[in-house]
């Protein structure tokens, strides 16, 4: 038998959820739960007409009618049995309601309770309409969402006023539906509420409305539902949208793996990457990696060390020779077990093939900045050695035996300045004199030659592509760009075979010119030799453009043919290609931007000769910074009869001034100043003077980008005596 304590007996009871007390002998109430209270309207002491006290080991349970708090008689269950209350027997009784209202107080107290909590942690209204009295309940939580004070009354129209007014003839539609006695009285319909603070929510309403009748006297009689805020899903819902968006238009790969390594989500580019085009999941990612060496090292390096501190980058390069940058994150459980991995990756091949285009061009702009300095003083050391040779054959006799050591000095020295001016045109600093020309024309005049220089047993296919389009170059630059890259096609066929000169018209778009480093959009005349000659490795073909690089043997090049193509190309506003593998032969694809030919006038040669002839007498002042130049200059020119005051450099040249003086010739870099400030300085003070500039290279005060200013008298460097004699004279005549 159970035994309690009076006190221990009154806490058990106030636990339980069914009306329960204990009976003495005399069937008094010695305790009593609140639930009995409520249930059965008695309390303590009170005598009733419950079943006698049970024997110590009787237990029994009958169902019988039970008088309730009400007045009213409902069935219940009766269960009583035996206990011992302070060491006295006594009886506990439980009436456990069947039907009723006492079964809805019996569940009131602690089923309310349970539901209040249940509806606001699921944000969950709740609603009830009497139709008969129009009389509208709604809970505490809906009242939240509606941002309702509690003493505001609900009302229908005070619900309907609270909807959206771009969504309330759409609720309101759902709602008379369900109320139309010949529905279902199902009603689910989602819309926006405007709440007093201003704020909108999303809310979902699902109700059912019950009837009363039958045929023409049915009628809605109840309407009970719920209502879910929506806002925070819709906010969700909304950014997973545009996070969708974005993932399906970036060109980044994404995806994202479970903690076993097979694939849940993979963008359109991970898809399209992997040639997958429809899903990925759920195959396991290790699968897509057919590559032993990028997967060791994921698994080996990446996937450790993004377990250690959360993410990893690594480098990889598949089989295929795509290369992926990757970014591995890993996400965690509360617990600390891996949830699952992100994944990010960069197609980087493209990136890496402009990045090594880039590095190239750094690479052949030093080199070429080197070559420039180099020829610029050589040039002035040339100067001397060629003016003096000539000096000395005039005054050697026609016998002198040291008349042919002479003329070797001067044919050196000429080798010399010729290998100089290579350099000059692959660092982009020789003189061009562009005008409008069409290269099918160019390869046109020169075809015969070419067929001359490669031989018999080389055949020169040449096409021209229509129509034909006008470029701004300068003529004999283009030949010479042309003639290089033909001998350097015979080369590469040791036993004859085929040359092609082709041109045509082309649209450079923004896809090549991402790939191409030096190129531009727009359209571009395309001039291209090919050969079926050796072809070149990819090493050779890094290189090819590199000045003195040369896979021929002793003796059989300078190295500079190809430097001397680049050089030209660019400096004239172009670009240069070159496509070969061994055994497959080469195509060196050559793209100069297309001119308008009325908008490109001719500029013609600003060295030909014009106006009234000038000859011995003119006074001349000499400007030049290097002292062995500016005396072998000054003599060649007393020679022809022209008188020379000499000055050493722009300050001295200044305090001098020009008062008599027909021609300024100025070298163009000096200290201080250059040459064409200080002919802007001396011709605003003397009109009529005339300039004639002269460098071992281009400099922009003069020559921007090469190409000569119009109406600009200009004498490369190395000085040869009857170029001097040409030019003086050309500049005095104009």
């Amino acid at each position: 038998m159970t035994a309690w304590t009076r006190n221990e007996a009154t806490q058990v009871l106030e636990l339980l959820p069914a009306p329960t007390v204990i009976l003495d002998d005399a069937r008094r109430l010695v305790v009593v739960n609140d639930v009995a209270r409520a249930v059965l309207g008695v309390e303590e002491r009170a005598e009733v007409a419950l079943p006698t006290r049970a024997s110590a080991d009787e237990s029994r349970i009958d169902q019988r009618h039970v008088l309730g708090a009400d007045g009213e008689p409902f069935l219940a269950n009766v269960a009583w049995r035996g206990i011992e209350l302070d060491g006295v027997a006594h009886t506990l009784v439980q009436v456990l309601p069947i039907l009723g209202p006492a079964r809805e107080k019996v569940l009131e107290a602690r089923d309310l309770e349970v539901l209040q909590h249940g509806t606001a942690i699921a944000q969950l209204g709740i609603f009830e309409h009497d139709h008969l009295t129009e009389a509208i309940w709604i809970s505490a939580e809906m009242r939240r969402i509606y941002g309702w004070a509690p003493e505001k009354p609900a009302t229908l129209s005070s619900l309907m006023e609270a909807a959206h007014p771009d969504d309330g003839p759409r609720v309101g539609a759902a709602i008379a539906q369900a109320h139309d006695p010949d529905g279902d009285g199902w009603c689910d319909v989602e819309g926006r509420l405007f709440r007093p603070d201003g704020e909108i929510r999303w809310i979902r309403t699902r109700s059912r409305t019950y009837f009363e009748g039958e045929g023409a006297e049915r009628r809605p009689s109840r309407t009970i539902g719920a209502i879910v805020d929506l806002t925070e899903a819709k906010q969700l819902a909304e950014a997973r949208v545009r996070l969708t968006s974005v993932l399906d238009e970036t060109p980044d790969l994404v995806a994202i793996v479970d903690g076993s390594g097979r694939i849940e989500y993979a963008n359109p580019a991970a898809r399209a990457f992997f040639a997958h085009p429809e899903s990925l999941d759920p195959i396991p990612a290790a699968a897509l990696l057919d590559d032993a060496a990028a997967l060791e090292e994921l698994m080996d390096r990446a996937v450790p060390e993004a377990l250690e501190k959360g993410r990893a980058s690594v480098e990889i390069t598949l089989a295929n020779g795509r290369s992926l940058s990757v970014l591995l994150l890993v996400h965690r459980h509360r617990t600390g077990g891996v949830s699952h991995y992100s994944v990010t990756a960069r197609d980087t091949t493209a990136m890496r093939a402009i990045e090594e285009q880039l590095r190239q061009s750094q690479k052949m702009e030093a080199v070429g900045r080197l070559a420039g300095g180099i020829a610029h003083d050589f040039n002035n050391i040339l100067s001397v050695i060629i003016s003096c040779a000539e000096l000395l054959q005039d005054d050697l006799p026609e016998d002198h035996p040291s008349r042919r050591d002479v003329q070797e000095i001067e044919a050196g020295a000429s080798r010399a300045a010729q290998l100089t001016q290579q350099l000059l045109a692959f660092s982009r600093r020789q003189v061009l004199r562009p005008r409008t020309i069409d290269p099918a024309a160019v390869l046109a005049g020169i075809e015969p030659m070419l067929r001359r220089l490669v031989g018999e047993d080389v055949e020169i296919a040449t096409v021209l592509v229509e129509p034909r389009a006008n470029i701004h170059a300068d003529p004999s630059q283009l030949e010479q760009v042309v003639l290089n890259l033909v001998v350097n096609a015979r080369d590469a066929l040791p036993r004859g075979g085929k040359i092609t000169l082709e041109t045509g018209t082309v649209y450079l778009d923004e896809a090549y010119v991402a790939s191409h480093a030096d190129a531009q959009v727009g359209p571009h005349v395309m001039l291209a030799v090919s050969d079926d000659g050796v072809g070149m490795d990819p090493a050779t073909r890094e290189r090819i453009f590199e000045p003195f690089f040369t896979t021929k043997g002793p003796g059989r090049g300078t190295g500079l043919g190809l430097a001397t193509v680049y050089g030209i190309v660019r400096q004239s506003g172009g670009n240069i290609w070159v496509y070969s593998e061994p055994g497959r032969g080469t195509t060196f694809k050559l793209y100069f931007p297309i001119v308008d030919t009325e908008a490109a006038q001719d500029r013609g040669d600003p060295t030909q000769p014009s106006g009234p002839a000038y000859g011995a007498g003119a006074r001349i002042l000499l400007v030049e910074d290097d002292p062995a130049v500016r005396r072998i200059t000054a003599q060649l020119l007393e020679r022809a009869g022209y008188l020379i005051t000499e000055a050493p450099g722009p300050t001295e040249a200044l305090a001098l001034g020009a008062d008599g003086i027909s021609l300024l010739l100025t070298d163009v870099v000096m200290p201080k100043m250059t040459g064409r400030q200080l002919a802007d300085r001396l011709t605003e003070r003397y009109p009529q003077l005339r300039v004639l500039y002269m460098s071992g290279y281009t400099e922009n005060s003069v020559v921007h980008h090469g190409v000569l200013d119009p109406g600009i008298d200009f004498l490369a460097k190395p000085i040869v005596p009857a170029m001097l004699l040409a030019a003086v004279e050309a500049a005095l005549r104009r």
